[in-house]
């Protein structure tokens, strides 16, 4: 039931018109990086740290991770990655080109809201 709901979520971001913006922070369950990679633009917070659960369970990676990742990396990188499971902090991610920028953990959500208002 709640993959029913991500998956109608990434839909709706991924099949929208205007600009979208994900604000992540924190621990990310692996269906949630997947989810964010649906959006346009992606700020992280530095303490972000993406999770890869599927791996622990035996099942495949889910809220669109599969889709996505290998867009952004290249199937090569995306099957690596998505084989071998590790955690992937924040200053990785946006190394990998997965978050748009990393931002302070203090005051995030105030900083996103004043970037995206910078937006034309």
């Amino acid at each position: 039931m709640q993959i029913t709901a991500l998956n109608q979520i990434i839909l709706a971001v991924h099949g929208c018109r205007k600009l979208t913006v994900a604000g992540i922070q924190g621990s990310v369950a692996e269906p949630f990086l997947g989810a964010a990679l649906a959006f346009d633009f992606r700020f992280a917070s530095q303490d972000t740290v993406f999770m890869p659960s599927h791996a622990e369970f035996g099942v495949p990676p889910c809220g669109a991770l599969g889709y996505f990742l290998p867009r952004f990396l290249g199937l090569g990188k995306a099957t690596s990655i998505l084989l071998n499971p590790q955690p992937i902090s924040g200053d990785r991610a946006f190394d990998l080109g997965l978050v748009s920028e990393l931002l302070p953990e203090t005051g995030f959500e105030e900083t996103c809201i004043r970037k995206v208002n910078k937006f034309p």
